[in-house]
């Protein structure tokens, strides 16, 4: 006598079909997730998965204006950019991995501009420095007025125009006007300063132009771009 075992082939083809299936589509989700995970607001901000970190002079010196886009009639001042000397004390600077800085001179409008940039490892680290850094210039004396810097994109940022009477504190600066902003975009913290000597009040145009060009070129930069957003006057 002969006694044969016939399995279910077919049931047995479809049961690994279908994990086959299931297999494939998970592996494919999770490239979708990995590529787009981040947060998605508005203009200027960058996802985190896509994020790099400036970590040296040559990846943040770039992001400083040069001539090339800045408005017509402006320049780039003789020395500038740079690094600079970030002191452990001062506001912003605990924490930093590279501060840059330039200085502008406009064709009108404003006197004097000044762009101080601070990157950092991380981004909690930047936000304890952008936190530093805005309450500088929250606190920085008497006649300051808050001001709304509306679509500037970034992360987060703050914006004060002021007037400094004479001061003890900063004795060549006895009569001038001017504003300050401070924006943050991922890993980095930007504050620009405008100045105008005399009292006739600071052109708030410039202020926005700049420091929406600036949150757009850390934006670009800390994609792997290179920064080519330009002062739009």
């Amino acid at each position: 006598m002969t006694i044969s075992n016939v399995r279910n082939s077919k049931g047995a083809w479809f049961t690994i079909a279908i994990l086959s299936l299931l297999v494939l589509v998970l592996a494919l989700y999770g490239g979708v997730q990995l590529f787009t995970w981040g947060d998605s607001r508005g203009s200027g901000h960058v996802p985190e998965a896509k994020r790099v970190v400036l970590r040296d002079a040559a990846h943040v010196l770039p992001v400083l204006p040069a001539l090339g886009s800045l408005p017509t009639g402006w320049s780039v001042k003789n020395g500038f950019p740079g690094t600079m000397e970030c002191p452990p004390k001062s506001p912003g600077c605990d924490g930093s991995s590279v501060s840059a800085v330039s200085e502008y001179v406009p064709a009108s409008k404003v006197d004097q501009v000044r762009i101080e940039l601070r990157s950092y490892p991380t981004v909690d680290t930047a936000i304890v420095g952008y936190k530093a850094l805005a309450k500088q210039q929250k606190d920085r004396g008497t006649g300051l007025d808050p001001l709304s810097l509306p679509d500037v994109g970034g992360d987060e940022a703050i914006a004060v125009s002021w007037a400094i009477h004479p001061n003890p504190n900063e004795p060549d600066m006895t009569e001038a006007t001017g504003a300050t902003s401070v924006v943050r975009v991922g890993t980095v913290a930007v504050t620009i300063y405008l100045r105008d000597e005399g009292a006739g009040g600071t052109d708030l145009d410039v202020l926005q132009a700049l420091t929406a060009v600036m949150a757009a070129r850390v934006g670009e930069a800390i994609s792997g771009q290179t920064p080519q957003s330009t002062v739009q006057l």
